[in-house]
This record gives C-alpha cells, structure tokens and sequence, in this order.
C-alpha cells in the first residue's frame, strides 16, 4: 500500500503536541493527510463549541458594537441551537451553554481587559496570524513554511503599582479539578504546573511579539464543566523572554529536522519500511494518550496497517491549508498546486 504525501505548509502550536509525541504519527497525520472517517472526540467538540461561542461574543461586542448582553446572548443562542453535542454527560451543549453564561458572571465584559493594539493597527480579538518561517518547502521550495494560529484574545490592564501588563488570554474547559488535600478548594499552585512550560502558550508570545505585542503572561481562564455547577477561575503564568527564545530554537530544530526525515523519505519513497524508518514510531504512553488510542496505531502493530487505514481514513485536507469549506483530497490539492504553477509559468514566459 502506497500514500500520497505532501509536507504541511503550516505549522502550528497543536501540530508540536504531535510531533514531540511521535514522528510517524506526524507522518501519517500531517504528510499523508490520513484523517479518520467518522470520527469524533467529545472533548474537542465540547471545547470547539465553548470556543466558537467566546468568539461570537467577543467580535459582537468588540468589533460590532453590541452591548454587553447581546453579545454574551449571541454565543449562548449559538451553543443552543447551532453547536454539535458531544455526547458526553458532562459535556452537552446545555451544559457548556450555562457554563458559558458563569462565565461572564465572573469575568463581566465590561471589566475584560483591553484589547492591544498590533502593529497594522487592528486589535487582537480573536486575531488570525500567518508569519512565515524562513524555512523552505521540500516539495515546492519556492514557498517559505508558515507557522499559524490564531489569538483568541491579547489584552492589557494595569497591575497592583499601576504599571500596563500584556497578556495573552486563553480559556480551557475541563472536567478534572485539581483539589487540595481533602476539599473541594481548587489547587491553583497545581493548576499552574501543568501550564509553565506549555508550548501552545509560549508560541502565542512570539507570536504577539512578532505582531509588536511585548507581553509578559498568560491568562488561562478555567472553565469547570464538573457535575456540580462551578465558576470558572484564573491563573496567570508567567512566561519569560528566555523562554520565548528556548522555544523559538526548539520548534525551528524540529522543523529543520522534520524536512530533512522528509527528504530522506521521498529519495527512496517506494521502498519497504521507508516510511517508519524515516519517521521512527515511539512505542510509549503517547500511543494512548488520554486514555484514546492512537488513530494510526494499527500501522505500529502488524505489517498490513496502511491498509487498514486505508478502509479507515481519508487523505483530505485541512484547515488552514483546506479554505474552501468543502471536502478537498490530498490528489485534487496537488493537481490544484501543479495547475497554479503550471500557469505562473506561462504567465512569465509570455
């Protein structure tokens, strides 16, 4: 069994999670776009809805003016009647909507941070970047890698001593509480571990200091969607110039080296294990991460697993590479590149 491949021309901070896990799976996920059919993961939904909602909300009051209930009005209609459920008791769109709804009981759009301004003079409010990395393509050198995200949120407010703090803002849901000992009290220095040296974080600072945004933490706003109602709380996490830069060098090492594994591959493409040994499998922990197997483990274990997930996936195409809202095939995506390129050149040598 032969796939296509293309290397990815984004990256972005949840595409690191992947690669530090495992390379074969960034192989098979990002390279040969392999995407299960059918499948759903209740968590990403639950926290897709509770993102889009907060994205509503925040465009309609900041960006088109309502007030402060239109707004928050706006993304609750959205998780009620637009929003897939998950399907997980804890996670239904009812129960995510009136989590919503606490949530700007304890954080009152009024009193939200301001927003920062960037250097092209809109705001960072839910603010989608692309900043090209420099780096060549393998497959299409002529176009430079891009690493993407998007910024739900940079804000400023003035601290204790009345000095103007940059913050990057970022709400997570959960339905695992870190208690202290024997209550029900949150643990928040706990809390904070998980998230000091979060990549997914120190990536949105670089980014906001390539956009002109000097900030110095992160705001991550908890969202409880636990059986007993709770509000959501705050930690601040600081995160240092010095760890931008340790950031910065380790995600271009990696992509470096994920370019040249992929150039070693496409030299001897069609031989036999080329692919795990180009992309070596880890056989570890991330194989079952969040108690869910790994989509493409089945290739890890018997010697005919491409063609099991060749019954079990398709090679589509994503977003942000995929913008056209509809399904696009790895094939048809490289015909398009071919075809573009084949009419730049006639273009020129007209």
């Amino acid at each position: 069994m032969h796939f296509q491949t293309l290397f990815p021309f984004y990256f972005s901070s949840s595409m690191f999670e992947d690669i530090f896990d495992c390379k074969y799976k960034f192989f098979k996920k990002y390279c040969q776009k392999l995407i299960p059919v059918n499948a759903k993961n209740p968590h990403l939904i639950a926290g897709g809805n509770i993102a889009t909602a907060l994205e509503r909300t925040r465009k309609a009051y900041y960006n088109n003016g309502l007030d402060a209930d239109s707004a928050i009005e706006e993304g609750f209609t959205y998780l009620l009647t637009e929003a897939e459920d998950s399907k997980d008791d804890l996670k239904t769109t009812e129960r995510v909507a009136f989590a919503f709804k606490r949530y700007f009981k304890s954080f009152p759009l009024e009193e939200e941070l301001k927003p920062c301004e960037l250097i092209d003079g809109t705001h960072a409010v839910e603010y989608q970047f692309e900043l090209d990395l420099g780096i060549p393509h393998p497959d299409y050198p002529h176009r430079n890698l891009i690493f993407t995200g998007k910024l739900d949120f940079l804000g400023e407010r003035k601290d204790a001593h009345n000095r103007l703090k940059r913050f990057v803002l970022d709400e997570k849901s959960t339905k695992n509480v870190k208690r202290k000992t024997g209550t029900k009290e949150v643990d928040f220095d706990r809390e904070k571990e998980e998230y000091l040296t979060r990549g997914q974080f120190i990536g949105y600072h670089w980014a906001a200091h390539m956009l002109g945004v000097k900030t110095e933490s992160t705001l991550i706003r908890r969202i409880p969607l636990t059986k007993e109602p709770e509000p959501p709380y705050e930690l601040e996490v600081e995160c240092s110039d010095f760890m931008i830069q340790c950031w910065e060098g380790s995600i271009y090492g990696e992509i470096l080296e994920l370019v040249e594994r992929y150039k070693a591959y496409k030299q001897y493409e069609h031989k036999e294990n080329n692919d795990r040994r180009c992309f070596n499998p880890v056989y570890n922990m991330a194989c079952d991460r969040f108690a869910s197997p790994c989509t493409y483990k089945v290739a890890c274990l018997i010697p005919e697993g491409d063609e099991v997930l060749a019954m079990t996936c398709k090679q589509l195409i994503a977003y942000p590479e995929n913008r056209i809202g509809q399904e696009l095939t790895l094939s048809d995506y490289i015909n398009q590149i071919e075809r573009s390129l084949n009419e730049q050149h006639t273009t020129e040598n007209s």
